[in-house]
Formats: structure tokens, C-alpha cells, sequence
């Protein structure tokens, strides 16, 4: 491998066919930068570029442009890499955006943005401890090579801020097999007709669904499994998706659900910790009122609400 390599403002084409044919490949190299690179492949079951045993690089500014069912970025036993403000594009059915596979650990995958048409966004398989932040994720697959973020056996993973939008009959997140432990903060999630989570973990299977702002925070719990959630499956109904603005706020004194838009009988329809921040202090304690309808107007809230 190699050591402190550069590759920078490069344009490469690939041509080759099968699993092991990729535009760029880097294997056993450590601190390396590939900057404002311009990667494309027009084959079946290539990869733009492939990071095998790669540890401590950082990937920036690329475009990286595939046709065939293959895969933009695959990381295989690669460890604390930065990928950062990539354009990762494919177009063939099944294709895979970024994945990172094989005990790829400790990665941050940020401030991306992520486009197919046929296949899977991020893919996290086997990977645990990596960072899923800001990026910008759409897709239009179907079933499970339709999501636009899937962990799959992977565990400690952060998953926060992203925008993840899928249009085909798949869904813009999910979490199969062992699949544990992971933070799933301040997403938004759309998928049309699809659902937005879906969790085929298993009921002994802990994650942890968070929205907070500097007003307060929403954490839903399940008490059968000593206040963390075991099954986040969400089908929104009303066609806004879910996330800050869409069918759920946290605003001055008050934190609003639309389950009007929702799907109810699925497994989201649990127990939530809600906490408010920075309330001013008052001589007596302040009361706590529940509203049975969605609403932004804290008024109503007061006015019609059940005092807690």
C-alpha cells in the first residue's frame, strides 16, 4: 500500500466488467487525500472507487458517476476515513451509492450528497461506530435496494441531520438483523408511498430515536425493554414525511406530534421521554398539558389542553 498519497483534480473512466473492476482502487494505504476527482465506470458490477484496508484518508469534492449496477464508494476493513462533500451518483438497477462493508470502523460520512435511481443510498453492513451526518440522500429503488440509509448488522453507529428522501416502494431508512445501539437523531425522512422506518431488527434489538433542539428534546421509549426503543417502524399517511417541520415540532414551552399523519398501529405509537429547556423559573412549579390534536399555538394548548 501507500502511504501520504495525493490524487487530485484527476478525471478517470473505467470500462472493465465484474466484481473486482474499479475505476480507482486503494488497498493497504494510510493517510491519503483524494481531492476533486471526477470518477466514472460504464460496466456491470463495478466500483467508482474502491477502498480496501485503506486507514486515516480523506475524500473530498469527488463526483463519482456509475451506470452499471455496481457501487460509487465501497469500503471494505477500511478505518477512520473522512468522506466529505462528495457527489455520488448511480443509475442501474441495484446499484449501491456508499457502502461501507467488512468491518469498515469509525468513519464519518458527512455533508454529502447522494443520488440513485435504481439502488440503495448508504449502506452500513457489518460497520459499527461510524459517523452518518448532513448529507443530502435520494432514492427510487424498490423494496430493500430502494433505502436511502440501511444499517444492516451494524452496531454504535451514529445516523444525524441527514435528509433522506426515497420515491420508489423501498423506504428512506432501515435497520435488519443485528442491528444495535444506534443513535438516530434529528433525520429527516420522506418516502412517499413507502414507509419512513422500517425495523426488522427484532424486538431484542435496542436503538435509540432522538429529536432535540435548543427548546427541548422527544426520545421514544418502550417500557418493556427498560426504556429504549425496540421496533421504530413509521409509516406517515399524510404524504409530509418526518422530521423537524414535518408532523413533528419542538418550539418555545411546547412539543407538537401529528399522529393524525401517521400511521398508528405500527410500533412508533409507544411511550416518549419529553424534555423542555431553559424554562424560567417560577416561584410555584409550572403545569403540563397535553392537547389531543396537533397544534402550534400554545393558547390551545393551555386553554383546551388536560392538565398532566
Amino acid at each position: 500500500g501507500y502511504h501520504s498519497l495525493t490524487v487530485r483534480n484527476c478525471i478517470i473512466r473505467q470500462s472493465g466488467t465484474g466484481s473486482t473492476s474499479s475505476a480507482m482502487l486503494l488497498s493497504g494505504g494510510v493517510n491519503m487525500t483524494i481531492d476533486n476527482n471526477t470518477i466514472s465506470t460504464h460496466s456491470t458490477s463495478s466500483r467508482g472507487m474502491w477502498i480496501n484496508y485503506t486507514n486515516s484518508s480523506f475524500f473530498t469534492n469527488n463526483t463519482v458517476n456509475i451506470t452499471g449496477t455496481g457501487t460509487a464508494v465501497e469500503a471494505d476493513f477500511s478505518y477512520f476515513n473522512r468522506y466529505v462533500y462528495n457527489t455520488l451518483n448511480t443509475s442501474g438497477s441495484n446499484a449501491e451509492v456508499l457502502h461501507l462493508d467488512g468491518d469498515s470502523h469509525h468513519n464519518n460520512v458527512t455533508f454529502n450528497t447522494i443520488w440513485s435511481t435504481g439502488g440503495r443510498g448508504i449502506y452500513v453492513d457489518g460497520a459499527d461506530n461510524n459517523s452518518v451526518v448532513g448529507n443530502i440522500i435520494f432514492t427510487a429503488g424498490s423494496a430493500t435496494h430502494g433505502y436511502a440509509i440501511y444499517l444492516v448488522s451494524a452496531i454504535n453507529n451514529t445516523i444525524q441531520e441527514n435528509n433522506a428522501t426515497a420515491t420508489g416502494n423501498g423506504g428512506s431508512f432501515a435497520m435488519a438483523t443485528v442491528t444495535i445501539n444506534n443513535v438516530i437523531l434529528n433525520n429527516n425522512f420522506s418516502a412517499g408511498d413507502a414507509w419512513e422506518m422500517v425495523d426488522t431488527t427484532g424486538s431484542a434489538r435496542v436503538n435509540h430515536l432522538i429529536y432535540n433542539n435548543t427548546y427541548g428534546e422527544i426520545k421514544w421509549t418502550d417500557n418493556s425493554s427498560n426504556g429504549t426503543l425496540t421496533d421504530m417502524d413509521l409509516n406517515i399517511t399524510n404524504g409530509l414525511g418526518f422530521g423537524f417541520g414535518k408532523n413533528l415540532d419542538i418550539i418555545n414551552n411546547s412539543v407538537a406530534l401529528n399522529t393524525s399523519g401517521m400511521n398508528m398501529t405500527v410500533y412508533l405509537n409507544t411511550t416518549a421521554n419529553i424534555s423542555f429547556f431553559g424554562i424560567t423559573q417560577y416561584a410555584t412549579a409550572p403545569q403540563v398539558f397535553r392537547l389531543g390534536n396537533h397544534s402550534l399555538n400554545s393558547t390551545d394548548t393551555v386553554s383546551v389542553g388536560t392538565d398532566c
